[in-house]
């Protein structure tokens, strides 16, 4: 345990006397997996990323002992352990955990952002972006899988990926298991926050009082006010890398090595079959038997592939870089992003970070992994919401709310508001109990682009999510701010103070008054992402020229190559991303199981889910799920 290392990171706990004691309480749970530098010449699979999808696909992989797997991460092998509270994710943006992307200049919204540009985090790490994400359990609406299918990417409808979801998760709050919709002994460990905000009893009987439905929205129905539920073990951040790659780590067919960026992928003709890459200024190369398999995600997969010839014929020429597939690699981008509105609590509220600071609350927390520092993030609760009814008839939402305490340094450093906009806006409350209220759009229709900006493999690629192309994004995201207008000015919320902050968002004060131009405005002025990029290396038919990848994950035209991670999404879920994100990694280590056999251990089943659930524990017919 590196106390010093600890220190250096930017979290509100770095000079506090119980950070040794913290430390040693965190370090009864292994964040990470032992990785190695040595490696061999040849594995029957090489994965290239070991974010949430290649942990979870090295670790099931590797389940088969007849098979050989090696996974690179470009990233470190040790995360800190202060990355295991869950309420310090943010904390570590901008540090050696985080890719620090930016997004190029955006065209229809960001006048109020410093150079238009977008902050774009990512992790970077055992783990990906499972180390820096919100922690949120959520799986998406039964429709947006259905709608996959629909649209060519065949076996992936909700009755073929719901059972990975159950496959995946371990749940340990007994009311949640009694519904009926969840399971226990999967990898991913999911649990209530154990911290009550002030204000979030307030916001629950606000949403009773106008008709939204209080609900575990990964159950029967999705729409209305979420209970909160984390991808947590014992109330520290369960990353995939703790929950795939630990209890894999000792396997001798299984080679995890850090610090590895990996620069392409050799191809041989139109047959992929292996890696180069780089570890402390050396290059190498690694050939692949079987496969080699991106889940580098949805920025970092495009790239790659890009560097190898595998892209856009025009783009890759324009580079020089040799043609081998001519394929739509980058395109479709989507992601989720959201606009904030800023709330004060009552002054006798703390902030979060005298919250986090408190040695009461630490030592609630060492104790206990209990009060603000086993906040996820500090959000309180999060909906699903649709734009025209309370309660819809339509079990499918179009906008997503998220209620979060923050500190100052949220719209200071991590929204990239030029510093004139924040502080016209925070300037005057900065010291003040805060909260926001986030609104996303989670079905946009605009469609951004991943591109190449050099040949070099360390230069961060062309981001361009193109928010806002199509002006009906913004009408769900002003529906979600109006609503969270509703609620933090409701009675309820007056037990605990909230009200608008007074100051006007500059640019729009001539439309203060109203809420639909007024938020407009804001949207226009500034977004933030919900880090949730997918589309780069699309999923379906394979004669539809808009795919990159077949139902089975493979690339188009190239023998020996898949992609698994959210890129392949064909359209992004009705929610976050992380979840499903584990569950495609889950399903294509069963599609990819189906191609081989070892003779000395089990015959591989043709799974059938409806009478062999292995781990799976539900009282649920998945089948009829949503029926």
């Amino acid at each position: 345990m590196d106390i010093a290392a600890e220190r250096a990171y930017p979290t509100p706990l770095a000079n506090s006397p119980l950070l040794p004691l913290l430390l040693l309480s965190l370090a009864t749970q292994r964040n990470a997996p032992k990785s190695t530098t040595n490696f061999k010449e040849e594995y029957d699979y090489v994965i290239v990323g070991a974010g949430s999808a290649g942990s979870t696909l090295a670790a099931r992989l590797s389940e088969e002992p007849c098979v050989s797997v090696l996974l690179l991460e470009a990233g470190t092998g040790k995360p800190p352990l202060l990355n295991d509270v869950p309420s310090l994710g943010r904390n570590f943006w901008f540090t050696n955990i985080d890719w620090q992307f930016m997004t190029v200049p955006q065209r229809h919204t960001g006048n109020a952002l410093i150079n238009r540009q977008i902050i774009w985090p990512a992790g970077k790490g055992l783990g990906g972006s499972s180390l820096l994400n919100g922690m949120l359990y959520v799986r998406g609406n039964h429709k947006d899988y259905d709608n996959w299918d629909a649209q060519g990417a065949k076996g992936w409808s909700f009755r073929d990926v719901w059972p990975y979801f159950l496959k995946l998760e371990d749940n340990r709050n007994p009311e949640f298991l009694a519904n009926g919709y969840h399971a226990i002994g999967g990898p991913m460990t999911v649990e209530k926050p154990r911290y009550e905000a002030e204000m979030r009893s307030p916001l629950y009987e606000a949403a009773q009082k106008m008709g939204y439905n209080i609900l575990d929205s990964n159950a029967a129905r999705e729409t209305g006010f979420n209970i909160l539920q984390g991808t947590m073990r014992r109330r520290q951040r369960c990353s995939t890398a703790k929950a795939y790659l630990v209890p894999a780590e000792n396997r001798t067919n299984l080679d995890i090595v850090a610090g590895a960026h990996v620069r392409k992928v050799l191809l041989n003709g139109r047959r992929a079959t292996g890696v180069q890459f780089d570890i402390q200024n050396r290059t190498y190369e690694v050939k692949a038997r079987r496969e080699v398999i991106m889940s580098a995600g949805g920025t970092n997969t495009p790239q790659i592939l890009m560097l190898s010839g595998i892209g856009p014929k025009e783009h890759l020429q324009n580079l020089g870089i040799p043609v081998v597939a001519d394929l739509p690699v980058g395109e479709n981008f989507q992601d989720h992003c959201g606009t904030i509105t800023p709330y004060l609590l009552d002054p006798s509220i703390a902030t979060t970070t005298q919250k986090v600071q408190n040695p009461q609350n630490i030592q609630e927390y060492i104790d206990n992994r209990s009060g603000p520092l086993a906040a996820s993030e500090f959000v309180s609760i999060i909906a699903f919401l649709n734009s025209m009814l309370v309660s819809p008839n339509v079990d499918y939402p179009d906008h997503q709310i998220y209620f979060i305490e923050v500190p100052k340094e949220f719209p200071e450093q991590q929204v990239g508001f030029k510093p004139e906009v924040y502080e016209a806006i925070y300037g005057p409350y900065e010291n003040n109990s805060m909260f926001i209220c986030l609104s996303q759009h989670l079905h946009p229709r605009s469609r951004g682009i991943v591109l190449l900006n050099t040949t070099n493999p360390y230069d961060p690629p062309i981001i361009d999510p193109n928010y806002f192309a199509d002006p009906d994004d913004i009408r769900p995201i002003v529906e979600g701010m109006k609503t969270c207008q509703k609620i933090a000015t409701s009675e309820s919320m007056q037990k605990v103070g909230a009200k608008p902050f007074e100051t006007l968002f500059p640019g729009c004060e001539q439309f203060y008054g109203n809420d639909d131009s007024y938020f407009t405005c804001i949207a226009r002025g500034a977004v933030v992402t919900l880090s949730h990029p997918v589309g780069t290396a699309k999923m379906g038919d394979p004669r539809d020229p808009t795919t990159v990848v077949d139902p089975l994950l493979r690339v188009k035209g190239i023998q020996g190559l898949r992609v698994v991670d959210a890129s392949v999404m064909p359209t992004l879920p009705s929610g976050n991303t992380n979840i499903p994100t584990i569950m495609i990694a889950e399903k294509a280590a069963d599609i990819i199981k189906q191609t081989f056999q070892c003779p000395s251990s089990y015959e591989f089943p043709n799974y059938d889910f409806e009478t062999d659930f292995s781990n799976i524990r539900s009282i649920y017919d998945f089948w009829s799920y949503g029926r």
